[in-house]
């Protein structure tokens, strides 16, 4: 049997005695995309900043090619091929897209990454010498998949990316994404447009208050009488 990209065993996040997540699992293979879904206050935020080094796992364990990396901070899980996008992008407004990926660049262990390559692959390169300030909504969610696919990540997590684009733009996202995993990337996408996330993922994750309620197909989370109660509330068997 063969080592998985990444696996998350029994993760769990305390704040003080609130429990932010609850024995939470999964696992990854080269490819895979995993949808991370569950109402605002389910803890897909908490499990990514706890995977991404922003937090400190209560208890659990998490494994990048079967070595145990808890506890590392978010540089060196980058450099190590974990790597995300952010629901609000903070690119450097005064720099231009070209500095801010080239920046990101420069982080690679042999300081060589392809700039066009990544401008290409996030539809950036007409935009090349504009200013990050000036970019609309959309586009600074680009820049911010560009920086985060430079340091050439195994596993990424793509953090409500779709959300507030149009059609077109979404259809574009989905595109890009569906590329990165034929590349070989594991992908976890945290998102609320189910229309979105059905034309991306491989299986979902649902999650409701911390704990793993439902994982497998979307259509059948779609199906599912517990998901349908967390999402819609006492509305489910009226």
């Amino acid at each position: 049997m063969s080592t998985p990209e990444f696996e998350v065993r029994n993760l769990s996040k305390f704040f003080g005695s609130f429990r932010a997540l609850g024995d939470v699992s999964f696992t990854l293979k080269s490819g895979e995309t995993l949808g991370l879904v569950g109402p605002n206050g389910s803890g897909k935020t908490t499990l990514v900043n706890t995977v991404c080094g922003l937090y400190a796992p209560t208890k659990g364990e998490i494994f990048l090619r079967g070595e145990l990396i808890n506890g590392q901070k978010p540089h060196r899980l980058a450099k190590a091929g974990i790597n995300r996008t952010f629901q609000i992008p903070k690119p450097f407004r005064s720099m231009t897209v070209k500095e801010n990926v080239q920046l990101a660049l420069s982080n690679v262990d042999n300081g060589q990454g392809d700039l066009d390559e990544v401008l290409f692959k996030t539809g950036l390169t007409h935009l090349i010498n504009a200013d990050a300030g000036s970019l609309t909504a959309a586009q600074q969610k680009r820049l911010d998949l560009a920086r985060a696919i430079s340091l050439r990540p195994r596993v990424l997590f793509i953090d409500e990316l779709g959300a507030g684009l149009n059609p077109s733009e979404l259809h574009e996202i989905a595109d890009m994404l569906r590329s990165l995993a034929k590349e070989g990337k594991a992908l976890v996408v945290v998102e609320h447009l189910m229309g979105f996330l059905e034309t991306i993922v491989d299986q979902v994750l649902v999650l409701s208050a911390g704990m793993e309620i439902f994982r497998g197909q979307l259509r059948n989370a779609l199906a599912d009488l517990e998901v349908k109660r967390v999402f819609l509330g006492d509305a489910v068997g009226a």
